[in-house]
């Protein structure tokens, strides 16, 4: 007998997520999807599947890393399943390429998943509709670029990368998870709190079993009970019966809902400019040869909505690219969700201010930007409309 897809979910856990047919069966059942989306997410998936290998993915939920791809696997939210189309397309637009191999093993490792993203994203950006010589560089136990590309008569080569999370933000999401997850779904006691700084693994350890106790207390006595350590949290824990002392305990604390923190000060600018710094000095890039640094930034800077925020972007980090020779341009790939002021999809005005361009692209659903900064103090002297024409 034929499975609903709430039953089929209901008996997710047993084993069947560890089947590429459930997948395509849930995606087949599900009905936030038009059929010309459908159609999209089942081949997609299916190159993957062709791609991994059945067996891959009996492997990919299982500890102590779980593969990225599963939680998009997981998720029914029609982005989720594009995303997923996205990956399919982009592995079967390349996988007769030379070298395409080792990249394709990245994919499939969940340790080396993320970077090897990354470089399939922004090959296929430079690739798509252009008849261009792109190689991907094979061994990457030596330090060398990702791809080398040619631009007319010249190589060029390219070193890709992103701006991962910073530890200090790492720490403090798993903080908020560790204190906020095991009182969220709670049907009888609410708890709420504002965390004021970072703690230590020990810290908040001690403060969820406090958390914990005063909850039980709460569930017994059916009064509100209030945890205060100066500079380290404001929590309020209360009956949903009764709600009397919230509304004071919000004037003295300011109004929210939930859980809040705890802050946290990452010079994100900062950041990028090490990045740039870091990359060039490995020597990745050839010392006698044009070469391109390609940085992600798309899941960090969430500031860039606006063509002057990313004009002010590059004046922030022109001169960290100026001071290597050897770096022909810097390249930031920016958020995909839409630019201020500028409509989409396709067929962009191309913004310029000086050494700097700004391309709004569109591809496979996803919106990006793509901000060049050129070296003017380059010996390798790449014209602008030649770097235009790799990310148009």
């Amino acid at each position: 007998m034929k499975l609903t897809l709430s039953e089929m979910r209901k008996n997710f856990w047993e084993g069947p997520y560890k089947d590429w047919n459930y997948y395509i069966e849930e995606i087949n059942q599900q009905e936030d999807l038009n059929e010309e989306i459908r159609k999209k997410v089942l081949k997609g998936l299916k190159q993957i599947r062709r791609a991994f290998g059945r067996s891959w993915i009996e492997s990919a939920f299982e500890p102590p890393v779980r593969h990225h791809l599963s939680g998009y696997l997981m998720n029914m939210a029609p982005w989720s399943r594009l995303w997923v189309a996205d990956l399919g397309l982009k592995i079967k637009y390349f996988e007769k390429y030379s070298n395409f191999k080792n990249l394709l093993g990245r994919l499939k490792n969940p340790y080396e998943f993320n970077s090897a993203k990354t470089e399939l994203d922004i090959a296929y950006i430079i690739k798509k509709r252009r008849k261009l010589n792109l190689e991907f560089i094979e061994d990457k136990t030596k330090r060398s670029a990702d791809l080398k590309v040619m631009i007319g008569d010249e190589q060029t080569y390219i070193e890709i990368t992103s701006l991962t999370t910073a530890e200090e933000s790492l720490k403090a999401t798993k903080n908020f998870n560790e204190l906020s997850y095991p009182f969220m779904f709670d049907k009888d006691v609410v708890v709420r709190f504002r965390l004021h700084k970072i703690l230590s693994d020990p810290a908040v350890k001690e403060l969820k079993r406090k958390i914990k106790k005063t909850v039980e207390q709460v569930r017994k006595i059916k009064k509100c009970k209030e945890i205060s350590e100066e500079n380290v949290i404001n929590c309020f824990v209360y009956p949903k019966e009764n709600t009397e002392g919230l509304e004071e305990w919000n004037k003295r604390n300011g109004e929210f809902g939930g859980f809040v923190g705890p802050p946290t000060n990452v010079d994100e600018i900062g950041r990028l400019r090490n990045k740039i710094k870091q990359k060039v000095k490995k020597g990745q890039l050839p010392k006698n040869e044009p070469g391109l640094l390609v940085i992600d930034v798309r899941n960090l800077l969430f500031f860039l909505d606006k063509v002057e925020d990313y004009w002010d972007l590059a004046n922030k980090i022109d001169q960290t690219i100026f001071e290597h020779p050897n770096l022909s341009a810097g390249v930031v790939i920016g958020p995909f969700h839409s630019i201020v002021g500028i409509e989409y999809p396709s067929k962009q005005k191309i913004y310029k201010k000086g050494e700097y361009v700004l391309i709004p692209r569109e591809e496979f659903e996803w919106r990006n930007a793509v901000l060049i900064v050129r070296n003017r103090y380059s010996k390798f002297k790449e014209p602008i409309n030649s770097l235009i024409k790799l990310f148009k």
